[in-house]
């Protein structure tokens, strides 16, 4: 079964906000092309402690992502920051799990420039997840 990072991107392709492996990666390893961009990176960033159900001590997970875009054309990378900002999933199933929501912490925000000179903005999100039944 896949882990709630990989099916948070899944739907992420799923929506249009990139290409596993081509402009949609996910990892802190993860190796970004030359190219222009606009690329869509997410990292998981630790989270909250899982909350019990019942008899299910680790019913509910609440990892949290940081997703950044990075790209050479300013607005090209600002315009897909904003369209990841707008990301959200409620209620829907994906790749074995149950997202009860994900959502972004705050709009999309700019940092430095990453080490190949591209323009950067990140945004954090927070998730409630279990495993779909």
């Amino acid at each position: 079964m896949a882990r709630p990072v990989e099916a948070f991107v899944s739907a992420m392709e799923t929506a249009g906000l990139g290409i596993l492996g081509d402009s949609l990666f996910w990892g802190a390893g993860a190796d970004l092309p030359e190219g222009p961009g606009p690329f869509v990176t997410v990292l998981e960033t630790g989270g909250l402690l899982p909350l019990g159900t019942h008899q299910e001590p680790r019913a509910i997970l609440q990892p949290s992502f940081q997703v950044a875009t990075r790209g050479r054309d300013p607005i090209a990378t600002a315009a897909r920051a904003d369209q990841v900002s707008a990301f959200a999933l409620v209620n829907t199933a994906v790749a074995g799990w149950f997202f009860l929501w994900a959502r972004a912490m705050q709009e999309a925000f700019a940092l430095p420039n990453d080490a190949n000179q591209r323009v950067r903005f990140v945004v954090n999100f927070r998730i409630a997840v279990r495993r779909a039944a």
